[in-house]
């Protein structure tokens, strides 16, 4: 009897001891959790006082740790290529509401609300795309420059969320525009279609410029306007495009051509001079005294040009000529390096893609790249401070909009960030280091 006990007990441990080790073994699944954190949506409260300067107070800002599966496991990553501590700087539109300026960490660990804009910029013909935002970053990297909703040019410190109102601009239609001066003092505007001046602390505002007008189309007069300024490196002269006429135009021959062309006026004098005709500024970025101007050959067909700011040694960049004239090029942003040129472009039907040339010979510094750039809507790209990285926005027709960021050579890139709606559209400010 007692030996059988003893097998009994042999036989059930024997049992017990395998079904723990069968559980031992079982690989368990991995899940991913994380949480969100969300304050109080951003108010900006204003004090009127009768100083030229309005100081306001901002609450504190929304704050969303997004969750672990908004951005897909993939080979690059912010981690991966040392830029987890960078910041993306963008504006979301979209018809019927509120601009709005936010900031993002390039590995989506923190995405922040910092304040409503009233005109987030010149858009494309069909309005979903900003092919100049009207915000602008300060040299320093800490306060950005941009027009309320209520209609005042405003500063925004980006550290503590505090905003001056600088001056009224009114709610006249037409693009807006704002550039800072080199040296930080000075912000150029442009609102009502004129051109100002402004010291940075809100004193000293001066108009500098005036559109021409009165030209005529079949169907009425041009609206016309001052667009994209830009400054001179030394900060003595603000550039910009505006439209001009053949002179058989001012016998308002309909048939006749407008054309736009790059001027430059003196800040102190205020005298002012052509320096490119048939152009347009081509981007609010520039290295040293060199800009790119986009404009036409003498057979009409589109190419870019280097320039000095003062409009002399004028060249044409080679292999930047189209051969078709359905091709566009957008949003031209020159890389801090002075090296390369990255632009949006598109020929015909072909998708509009980011793209990459060398800024001395237009060569394309990306003819074999691996990773797939391409989309209907791609748009408004920035550079990273040490000219290694684009970030940029795009999105297939009708799909939410997406942050990417990629190489320079646009051999590998990821995903920052993802709208939540396809009605809603972003364009990129800046970057932050």
């Amino acid at each position: 009897m007692g030996g059988r006990l003893c097998l009994m007990f042999v036989a059930v441990f024997s049992l017990l001891f395998l079904l723990v080790s069968a559980c031992g073994m079982k690989e368990t699944p991995l899940t991913l959790t994380s949480t969100a954190t969300t304050t109080a949506t951003p108010t900006v409260t204003a004090t009127s006082t009768s100083s030229a300067t309005i100081t306001a107070t901002l609450t504190p800002g929304t704050t969303t740790t997004p969750t672990a599966t908004t951005i897909p496991t993939a080979q690059w990553s912010a981690q991966s290529e040392g830029l987890a501590g960078d910041r993306i700087l963008f504006v979301t539109f979209s018809e019927g509401s509120l601009a709005s300026l936010y900031i993002v960490n390039a590995d989506n660990s923190k995405l922040s609300k910092l304040v409503d804009v009233g005109d987030p910029g010149e858009k494309d013909w069909n309005g979903d795309a900003l092919n100049w935002p009207a915000l602008s970053l300060s040299p320093d990297k800490k306060y950005v420059a941009y027009f309320s909703p209520d209609g005042y040019l405003c500063i925004l410190n980006i550290g503590d969320g505090k905003v001056t109102k600088l001056k009224e601009a009114g709610q006249e239609k037409g693009d807006r525009y704002v550039a800072w001066s080199p040296d930080g003092s000075r912000i150029a505007h442009v609102c009502g279609g004129s051109l100002y001046v402004i010291d940075a602390d809100g004193t000293d505002c001066k108009k500098l410029a005036s559109p021409e007008s009165g030209y005529y189309l079949p169907g009425g007069a041009i609206s016309d306007q001052i667009r994209r300024p830009v400054w001179s490196a030394d900060g003595k002269r603000v550039l910009f495009d505006d439209f001009y006429a053949p002179s058989s135009m001012y016998g308002k021959d309909a048939s006749a051509t407008i054309y736009r062309a790059v001027y430059a006026i003196d800040i102190d004098s205020g005298s002012s001079r052509k320096l490119f005709d048939r152009g347009r500024v081509g981007s609010p970025t520039s290295y040293g005294s060199k800009m790119v101007v986009c404009g036409y050959t003498e057979e009409v067909r589109i190419a870019w040009f280097v320039m000095n700011d003062d409009g002399t040694s004028r060249k044409l960049i080679p292999n930047t000529v189209s051969t078709v004239s359905s091709l566009f090029v957008l949003h031209l942003r020159w890389s801090p390096d002075g090296n390369a040129i990255a632009y949006i472009g598109s020929s015909g039907s072909a998708l509009s893609r980011l793209m990459v040339v060398d800024a001395a010979t237009g060569g394309d510094i990306a003819p074999d790249a691996k990773f797939e750039v391409e989309g209907l809507e791609a748009c408004s790209p920035v550079w990273s401070p040490d000219s290694q990285y684009i970030s940029y926005v795009c999105s297939e027709r009708g799909n939410v909009k997406e942050i990417h960021i990629v190489r320079r050579d646009l051999s590998g890139g990821f995903l920052v960030y993802r709208l939540s709606s396809p009605n809603q559209n972003a364009a990129l400010v800046a970057w932050l280091r």
